[in-house]
This record gives C-alpha cells, structure tokens and sequence, in this order.
C-alpha cells in the first residue's frame, strides 16, 4: 500500500512567511463491533511506543478509558504524559487500514489531539518513509 504525505500550510509570525510542511499521515476506519467510524487521519510516527488516540474515540464508543492502565510518558521536547492502555478485549476497537484487519491494545490520552499510529501498529508492517518523493509504503508482515 503506498499513501501520499499530508501537506500543511502554515504562517510563520516570526518570520511573517508561509510555508508547507508534509506529514506522514494515513486514513484508517475505526470499527467497533461491526459500527464503523468515519475515517481517521492518523500520524505515523515511529518515536511512539503505542498505538494512541484522543479521549474523544473513547468517548465516542463510551469505553471508560481511565478503567486502563495508567501510564506516564515522556513526550517530544521534554515533557510528559498521561495514556491510559486498555487491550483489545476491554476497548473492542478493531483499525481497518485498506482489506487488513489489526486487533491491538489502545492508549488514549486526553491531551492527544493528533492520532498516532506508533510501535504498535509498526509490528504489523515493514514501513518505508519516502520524503523526497512524499510516499509512505506499508507491506504486510
């Protein structure tokens, strides 16, 4: 499967220019029990160590994200975190990416705005990042 990176716009206000940057970004379908969800713009990102999506997948599917297990995280640029990881037998959320079908454990964390697809999902895949030409290929294990 090869996907395109996301571009984004952006205004700098120190610089006062526009720029684009280009993510690794990919649509998956959250399913729950046969009730599919609107595609979902997630980031691939490699430095993650889980599978992570807002409170708000939770919410949506009304699991009770904070029966998980709690976990402090160190974040990019220092800070950290609060996940709470619930398997997949607790959440029942199964990640839809074209025909492949993941059953995997889930960390939501409430200050989460971007899905992140990490090292959880990655087991699944050999992942190629192609920044040059702005492609990402995932090839099934």
């Amino acid at each position: 499967m090869i996907f395109d990176y996301e571009e984004l716009e952006f205004y700098d206000e120190t610089t006062r220019k526009r720029g684009t940057i280009y993510r690794p970004k990919i649509k998956v379908n959250l399913i729950k029990r046969g009730f599919r969800l609107f595609p979902v713009d997630c980031l691939l990102d490699s430095g993650a160590d889980a599978i992570i999506f807002p409170t708000d997948a939770a919410n949506y599917y009304k699991i009770n994200y904070k029966k998980g297990r709690q976990i402090t995280s160190q974040i990019a640029g220092g800070g950290s975190t609060i996940f709470y990881e619930l398997p997949f037998e607790k959440h029942q959320i199964s990640i839809f990416i074209s025909d492949i079908h993941i059953k995997e454990k889930i960390c939501f964390s409430e200050g989460q705005k971007t899905p992140l697809l990490g090292q959880d999902f990655f087991k699944y895949f050999k992942i190629a990042f192609d920044r040059f030409n702005k492609k990402i290929s995932l090839d099934l294990k």
